[in-house]
Formats: C-alpha cells, structure tokens, sequence
C-alpha cells in the first residue's frame, strides 16, 4: 500500500576528540565535541497522501436533479456504499454543511469532515470544493441525507494509523504531510502556550504542533506565521493519548492509565517542523552569519515586545525565520508589534545563536494613496 517509499538513515551521534596540542602526545588537552544526532526518519507522505485528492482537478459529478432529489437514490447509494462527490452550498452557525436536491437535504456534520470537530475558516473555499463522501443514514420523514467525508477514508486512514505507530514504536520518527486546521492559544498556568492544530496525510489524523516545534528558530507568534489550509511538512515525533471529561481533556499518564482504562481514548501524534527542518538541514542561524556582521545598518520588524523588560524580537530583513533581540530606544516607552526600525548589529555570538540589534529611527510608511491625492492637488 506505500508507494516510493523514502527512508532517510539516522545521523549517528558522533563524538568527534579535538586535540588541542599540536602534536599527537597523548597528554594533550582533549576536548569533546558532540554532535547532534537526527533520529532515523521514514517518510510515508507519498503512499497516504490524501491532498492529491484535492489537487487532481476532478470535477464533481453532475447528478440529474430528478434522480438525486429522489430519497431512494440516496438508499440505494447506502446500501451499495458507492461514493458520490457532492458540493455543498450552505455551512450552519456550527459548521455543518448542506446541500439540497429538490426536496432533499444532504447533510454532512461538521465531526464527519475531519473525524474529529474543527472550525471552517476558508467558508468560500470550502464550499467550492466537491467532497467525495458516502451515505451513512437517510431519514425519509424528514426528507434527510446524512453522509460522511470521513467514512471515504476510513480504510486509507487506519492503515495510517498503524503504520505511523508500528514506525514510532521501532523507535523511527515518521514524515508527513499535514494541513495546517487550527492555531489555538492554550492557556496553562497563566501563560500562553500556542499550539498548531493539523491534519496529518488529509485523513483526519489529528496532531498537533507546539510553538517551540514550529522551526527551527524562536518563534514569537504562531498566527503571524501559521496559515490555516496550508500544507506543510512535518515529522511525527510521538503521540499522545486523551479522555474527554467534562471539564476538558485530560492526558493518559503512567499514574492515571489504570483509572481511565476502560474510556474511549482520542490519539494526538506529536509533530515538528524543527526536526523537518534539521532533517533537511536547514538552519536559518547559518544563513544570518554569511549575510550578517557586526557593525551591518540592516532594516527589521518587530515580531514581539515586552514593555515590563524594555526589549523586543525582530525579524530582520531577507533573512526569514531568524529573529534577533533589542532593546527599547531611549525616550521610548513602548515598541509596538509591527513597527519598522533601520539599526545596527551591534553583537553576534554564533556559540549560542544570539544576535542583537540597536534601533537608529523608525520608519514610516508612505502612504501612497494620500501621496498621489496630495500630489494632484486633491487635498
């Protein structure tokens, strides 16, 4: 069922001695150097890569309104469990999507999209797409269709699933593609933890990605750089399994199995950008020290401030998914998020990937519209 299958081998952990003394006495100074290993990765995006799915330009089939506004069509559908592609016209307040053939209504609940409840953001690309779904109830008094995304992929999706736990428990990470369904703000502690909520291979497999997995260098803000509908690559690292209580999820520890042993679990894997990105070996502190040095006037974006330490993170121009600190101006009480400042490097140490920059001014924006008003005599 896994087609070209890629295996990446696992960069051993090498522990490299560098003798200090110029000669080979064996009383040198020694000094060990460890590398960072990448753990062995397996890549099963091309045998479960449902986002084909969507990217093959099929046109969604075009049911003669007589037959498919007859109830018994949607029956014998049912009993057949033949698949039918359908594009749905109406979402409710609860994300829920209908469509109507004469008098019959083609209902599809928001759970059976994903497999699991998630809000629709992109409203007008969701109801441009046909979904190739299958009849799974038909209530005849009510002239109404229940049908389900999800029960297309069901076979596809467990195989997934068992294979992505068969890697993870062989000790592998897995590689995968994922859409990108939700950026939440978790609140734990009082502090605000991001987290990327996605759907692994387009099966409805849930997994999620915390902000500090997001790349492979600090990220500030998951909504400014996370896009819903996007389609990212991603490793699988581990999963995690969850009961639902009243009063929220609680997570399956060592100390709690015993208690919830006999309530339905929802699995959530664990996934990184990170590792993607040290997979590939991508590094954005590399490219920052080949086009930056000390003493360099650059021009940033401030990406996240904090008034109570004077300080600030900033994007620096042409170098993304690097961000360098500094610190408030003098006379400035507060740098807002989104303020373009032109300054300096003032400190680089590649030891610990830190770089700082000085505010020189801010710049301000032209406003071309009311340049090319004034500039006609309108104002």
């Amino acid at each position: 069922m896994i087609k070209n299958m890629e295996k990446t081998r696992e960069t051993e952990v090498k522990e490299t001695s560098v003798t200090l003394a110029e000669n080979n006495d064996k009383t040198g100074d020694e000094e060990v150097i460890k590398v960072s290993a990448v753990k062995e990765t397996e890549d099963i995006s091309s045998g479960f890569d449902m986002f084909m799915e969507g990217r093959s330009g099929n046109a969604a089939l075009t049911l003669d309104l007589q037959e498919a506004g007859s109830i018994s069509y949607y029956r014998e559908k049912m009993e057949k469990k033949e698949k039918i592609e359908i594009m749905f016209s109406v979402i409710d307040r609860y994300d829920n999507l209908f469509a109507y053939a004469g008098e019959v209504t083609v209902k599809m609940l928001n759970k059976y999209i994903r497999g699991y409840r998630s809000r629709i953001y992109n409203r007008a690309i969701c109801l441009s797409r046909p979904y190739p779904v299958e009849v799974t109830a038909v209530d005849e008094e009510n002239m109404t269709v229940y049908v389900s995304h999800v029960a297309v992929k069901e076979i596809p999706r467990k195989q997934a699933v068992e294979r992505i736990t068969s890697l993870l428990g062989q000790g592998k990470n897995v590689r995968v593609k994922a859409a990108i369904t939700d950026v939440f703000d978790n609140t734990d502690s009082g502090k605000v933890r991001q987290i990327v909520y996605v759907d692994i291979c387009g099966l409805g497999i849930l997994g999620r990605i915390p902000i500090k997995e997001w790349a492979n260098a600090y990220t500030p803000n998951l909504k400014r750089d996370a896009v819903v509908g996007s389609i990212v690559d991603v490793i699988i690292t581990g999963m995690s399994q969850y009961v639902r209580l009243d009063n929220g999820n609680v997570k399956i520890t060592k100390e709690n199995e015993e208690i919830y042993r006999d309530m339905p679990k929802r699995i959530v894997f664990n996934c990184s950008r990170r590792e993607y990105h040290r997979l590939i070996g991508y590094d954005p502190w590399e490219l920052a020290l080949k086009k930056l040095s000390v003493g360099m006037t650059v021009r940033f974006t401030v990406v996240d401030s904090s008034k109570t330490k004077r300080s600030f993170f900033a994007e620096i121009d042409g170098i993304p998914n690097f961000n360098a600190i500094g610190s408030f101006p003098d006379g400035v009480d507060y740098v807002p998020v989104g303020a373009e400042y032109s300054g300096f490097v003032s400190k680089i140490k590649s030891e610990t990937k830190y770089l700082r920059v000085r505010c020189l001014e801010k710049i301000e924006r032209v406003d071309t519209k009311k340049w090319k008003e004034l500039d006609k005599g309108v104002v």
